[in-house]
Order: C-alpha cells, then sequence, then structure tokens
C-alpha cells in the first residue's frame, strides 16, 4: 500500500513538537507530495515491532500528525537496525532505502531527526559546560539512595551515564524508551544482585510517571503506549544465583566490554560483531574481543555447523552464486545446511564460506548462567528506567 499525504491548508495546527517549544507547531504545507514505499519493501521475518511502526506511520499520515510520522520513523529506523544486526546484514539494503525515505521526509517538511534517538555520540548538548563539569555533576548523584549494591556498580552507572552523553544537560528520561539507554543500563547490573530502597523509590516513581503524562499532552500517539511505573511492579531485591565464576569474570570488564559481551546472542557460534548501540558507546572491538577469549567465554572455531548461528541466507545465497553452488532461494538457512551437508561438493561450499569468517564458539559450560544473567536484564528492566530519573 502506497501512502498519500494527505493535503492540508497552510496554516494547519497539527502537533506540539518538543517539551522546550511548545508553542511551536508542526503544518502540512499545500503541495507537498510526499510517497512513503515502506509496505513494497518485504521482510521475511518480519518482527511486531516494525509492522507497528510502519502502521504507525500510516496512521500519522493518514490523521496529519506528522511529528508522531516523524518519531514512528526513528523508532522504525532503529527496530530495522538491530533486526539487521541480528540477521548477519539481511536488511541492509532495505535500511538504506528507509533511511533515504525518512531523510527525503524530513527535507520536505523541515523536521529533525528526534534527538531521543540519535545515536548518544550524535546528540547535541544542552549544555556547553566543559567535560571535567559534567563528570562532576554525574559524580554528585547519590545512587546509593535508591539501592543496595556493590560499590563497582555504583561506578559503572556513573561510567554509563557519561559513556551515554549525559554532559549536564540531555534530558535523561527519554532513557525509558524502547531500546534507550535504560536497557544498556540492565544489561550493565545484570551481573550484581542488589535490594532497593522502596520508599526512595517513590519519589523516582513519581518523577517518571510526571515526565510520561507531560509527553502524552504533547505527542500522545507515542507516549499513550507508555504505562506509567508503580511501585508494586518492583521487587524488594533481585538476587543473582549462578553455578559458575561467570559474575566475577563479567565484573572484571569495563562498562564498554560489557555492553560487548551481550551483543552476542544466546547461541553457541558468534562473529564477534558489535552492535550499533555498543559502537556509539565507544571501544576497541579487537582489544575486548581478545580479552573476552582471555577469560574463556569464546575460543576459535572452523565448526561448520556456525553457519546455523553465524549466516543470513541472502549472504549464503550470494556466497554460493560466487562459488557456483546451486541454492533455492526460498531455502531457509537450515535448509541450506542441511541440503550442503548431504554432499562434498556441499560440505566444501560450507567448508569455504566459514573460512571467510571469524568464527567464535561460546564455551558451554556458562550456557545455563548466560541464559539467566540475559533473564535478569528483564527483570530489572524497569528499575534502571528509575534508576535514570535519579
Amino acid at each position: 500500500m502506497t501512502i498519500i499525504l494527505i493535503v492540508l491548508a497552510v496554516g494547519l495546527v497539527i502537533y506540539l513538537l518538543t517539551k522546550k517549544k511548545s508553542d511551536t507547531k508542526t503544518t502540512v504545507q499545500k503541495g507537498n507530495k510526499f510517497q512513503s514505499k515502506l509496505n513494497q519493501l518485504y521482510f521475511p521475518d518480519r518482527v511486531d515491532t516494525i509492522k507497528w511502526h510502519i502502521d504507525a506511520i500510516d496512521k500519522g499520515f493518514k490523521n496529519g500528525d506528522l511529528a508522531f510520522v516523524n518519531l514512528s520513523y526513528a523508532k522504525l529506523i532503529e527496530s530495522i537496525r538491530q533486526q539487521n544486526e541480528n540477521e548477519n546484514g539481511n536488511y541492509e539494503d532495505v535500511l538504506k532505502t528507509i533511511m533515504d525515505e525518512y531523510t527525503e521526509f524530513r527535507n520536505i517538511y523541515g523536521l529533525q531527526y528526534p534527538e531521543q534517538f540519535l545515536p548518544p555520540a550524535e546528540r547535541k548538548r544542552k549544555s556547553t559546560t566543559s567535560k571535567s563539569s559534567s563528570l562532576s555533576t554525574i559524580e554528585k548523584r547519590d545512587f546509593t539512595s535508591y539501592l543496595t549494591i556493590d560499590s563497582n556498580a555504583i561506578t559503572d552507572t556513573k561510567t554509563l551515564f557519561d559513556l551515554a552523553g549525559n554532559a549536564d544537560g540531555f534530558n535523561r528520561e527519554f532513557w525509558i524508551t524502547d531500546n534507550g539507554e535504560a536497557k544498556l543500563l540492565a544489561k550493565v547490573l545484570s551481573v550484581y544482585s542488589f535490594s532497593i530502597n522502596t520508599q526512595n523509590f517513590n519519589i523516582l516513581i513519581d518523577k517518571a510517571n510526571r515526565f510520561i503524562k507531560q509527553m502524552r499532552k504533547e505527542a500522545p500517539h507515542f507516549w499513550n503506549q507508555f504505562p506509567l511505573y508503580n511501585i508494586t511492579d518492583l521487587n524488594e531485591s533481585y538476587p543473582l544465583n549462578v553455578k559458575t565464576d561467570i559474575l566475577i569474570k563479567l565484573q572484571s570488564l569495563s562498562v564498554n566490554e560489557r555492553l560487548y559481551f551481550f551483543d552476542f546472542v544466546f547461541g553457541t557460534y558468534w562473529t564477534g560483531q558489535s552492535s550499533s548501540r555498543t559502537r556509539n558507546i565507544g571501544f576497541d572491538e579487537k582489544s575486548a574481543l581478545k580479552k573476552l577469549v582471555k577469560l574463556d567465554f569464546f575460543s576459535e572455531s572452523k565448526d561448520l555447523e556456525s553457519i546455523l548461528d553465524i549466516a543470513g541466507k541472502r549472504e549464503l545465497k550470494e556466497f554460493a552464486d560466487k562459488y557456483e553452488f546451486e541454492l533455492k532461494k526460498s531455502w531457509t538457512v537450515e535448509k541450506i545446511f542441511d541440503y550442503s551437508m548431504s554432499t562434498e561438493q556441499g560440505k566444501g561450499f560450507l567448508k569455504s564460506f566459514v573460512d571467510t569468517k571469524q568464527v567464535l564458539k561460546f564455551n558451554t559450560i556458562y550456557k545455563e548462567d548466560f541464559k539467566t544473567i540475559v533473564t535478569n536484564q528483564v527483570k530489572i528492566k524497569k528499575v534502571t528506567d528509575l534508576i535514570c530519573m535519579v
């Protein structure tokens, strides 16, 4: 379905764009003919969030709500960027097409990329305060009033605040959005047991709910989906029980390195590819990977079955064409693997593909504990949302 923008009269007030500029209106200019091609793109493994954002863009255009469309495009791009990484670059062309379309949309209507969805490194600082002053501000935050946790975890939290671009000014309230920095904080703190001060957390809950209610007035289509926080949704303690030394090892990593470790999608094999979020935070990938190998989390591998974890079918199909090995376009990665393993030529094709990759095999003794920690990240997400309000 091709979305055709409804032409409205000049001067139609349709949206309050930002918290700081509540009197700024977004209007649809007569004669602008922007056409989205989103629904012409094919997502063989389309996730619900991608479909939801595309539908939201369609709805925004129909309602003449350009600010909502602008927000939805930014969220769609982030969702597809993550899907692209999960699928080993299979959606690179789709991602570029959508980003080009979004740029055209913003150019036509004079809209900015929503700051809360920009990578931290690209966000504009609200203050010209020096780096040392910013660090000083972060150091003054009293996280111990809210958490009873290892002192190293407090240091890690302050480090993430700084790395994520909190130089005296950026509204950290926006960190609770999908794939926001609160999710990164959950990864950082997921390797610690802790308890919360429920009385003080009620203060953070009030602050978060006031923010959400205000944003519902300014951007109802986007923020109405966010539920309000309630103390009953939190546990007083979050114990973490594991069977190996995985916590000690993960706590020994820097914040950047720990986030990189969690770029590994639960499975057996990994190429060591970092996510865009981790790269935006900044780190030395080569050095971090060496450390993960040294800690015995991973070892180098040439196993043919690694194909199932590290490759997408599009990448395999392109390599097969160069290798002159025939594959059917409709085959899944699993079907490609099974078919290839049935002949010596197929095994040779798989071996040649694996030889072009850096393949790492996860140490199986940590699998159960790794799953426990990842599950813990989900459990503590609301806690880390609220910590961003400190």
